[in-house]
């Protein structure tokens, strides 16, 4: 009898049948980077116990990797077939990095490498990590890569929240120009500060990457590019720009094919700073609705205008500004600098100042229409002397509800005798 219970007993348990594999589900593993000898002190270099402890993790098939706060030292990196990186998540599938209250400090002067390098991954998160470069304008902070399409999955279906990126030569880097394929990823709450380029999306496979909740800031190294797009699909739900004494940028590269939206962007500016939206490639364009762009300043000059649009090097290229504030509340600034060449269409701006366009060179712009509603609109009410071929119409300016006299003179397009 008892031989025939423990049978009973061992059939029930599964005694004898194959083991059950994990679904993304049944996916539990959690460790810390500290039981894999991470210190977090700020001095001793972590970088192996860290790369020791995600090794694992992919390993097992995937899980949480914990990063208890702490400054983790990155000062070894590590150069492969691919590239050289300081932290390396090479395939996998559900690896999960959290480190609320943890930064990663690249202590490499190694200005090509990465100090986290995600290749070939899938439905994996990071969050809450802070990662620093100790060098100012060294190295890349995060990238997103497939280097190889035979050997590395496309990395796809990832997500990556509530982020700071502070200091780097690139910020964070999605895609390269290998051209394999990332996409479908959510890049949401990431802080850039100080970077040199603080994004950067490129490669012939990279789309349908989104942008929610992104905040750049300007800092100490000048003229800084905020968002570098040379290729792929890209939107941007509300994000921020911050610059101070400094040139700023968003660029599509000659190979973009757009759009590069901008839905809700919001931009203070201070010092002699410019927002200036560059496009390079043929027929791609740059589109930014639904926003507010600020300068707080008073010492502008017509060298330092609020927004530049430079379609210099593109042809067929465009930019397109609709339902956006330019507001410049201390004075002194120029609204809106245009191209010599033929290109953007600006619809619905306000300014709640007597707003002034400047205009570059002896070609007009293709189509320029300026006009919105709560601040006066004038469908007819402007001159435009010496304007040989530019199409302003229905211009709102003023700060009363009242329409004003736009004259077109020595490349300025200014509203005056406003009534």
């Amino acid at each position: 009898m008892k031989a025939l219970l423990l049978l009973l007993t061992l059939a029930v348990c599964g005694w004898g049948q194959p083991p059950r594999l994990k679904g993304p589900s049944q996916v539990l593993d959690l460790i810390s980077v500290k039981d894999y000898g991470a210190s977090g002190d700020g001095v001793t270099d972590d970088t192996v116990p860290i790369q020791n402890a995600i090794n694992a993790l992919i390993r097992r098939g995937g899980g949480t990797l914990t990063f208890p706060p702490g400054i983790y030292t990155l000062a070894t990196v590590t150069t492969d077939a691919y590239g050289s990186h300081a932290l390396l998540i090479d395939g996998g599938l559900h690896v999960r990095l959290i480190g609320y209250g943890a930064t990663l400090k690249y202590q490499s002067t190694d200005n090509l490498a990465r100090a986290l390098e995600i290749r070939g991954t899938g439905k994996s998160n990071i969050e809450g990590l802070a990662i620093t470069s100790a060098n100012p304008g060294v190295g890349t902070g995060i990238s997103l890569r497939r280097p190889t399409f035979s050997y590395h999955q496309p990395v796809a279906d990832n997500a990556f929240r509530d982020l700071s990126i502070d200091g780097f030569n690139l910020g964070l880097e999605v895609g390269t120009a290998e051209g394999n394929q990332v996409s479908e990823n959510v890049i949401q709450n990431i802080h850039l500060t100080n970077n040199r380029v603080h994004l950067v999306q490129s490669g012939a496979s990279t789309f349908n990457i989104t942008y929610i909740n992104l905040s750049f800031t300007g800092g100490s190294i000048p003229n800084q590019v905020f968002i570098d797009l040379e290729t792929g699909t890209a939107t941007f739900i509300r994000p921020t720009l911050e610059a101070h004494n400094g040139t700023i940028g968003i660029v599509t590269g000659t190979g973009y094919v757009g759009p590069a939206s901008l839905l809700g962007l919001y931009a203070e500016l201070t010092g002699d700073s410019t927002l200036v939206l560059k496009v390079l490639g043929s027929g791609s364009f740059i589109s930014i609705r639904d926003s507010q762009i600020s300068m707080f300043d008073n010492t502008g000059t017509a060298a330092y205008p609020i927004v530049k649009v430079d379609l210099s090097a593109a042809a067929g290229g465009s930019v397109i500004l609709e339902g956006t504030n330019l507001s410049n509340p201390d004075g002194g600034y120029k609204a809106i600098k245009l191209p010599a060449v033929a290109g953007p269409t600006i619809t619905r701006v306000q300014g709640y100042w007597s707003p002034q366009i400047l205009y570059s060179g002896p070609l007009v712009p293709r189509v320029v229409t300026v006009s919105g509603t709560g601040i006066g609109a004038g469908a007819n009410g402007y001159s435009a002397s010496g304007n040989t071929g530019m199409s302003v119409t229905n211009v709102v300016s003023g700060r009363d509800g009242n329409s004003c006299t736009m004259t077109f003179t020595g490349g300025l397009l200014t509203a005056s005798t406003c009534h």
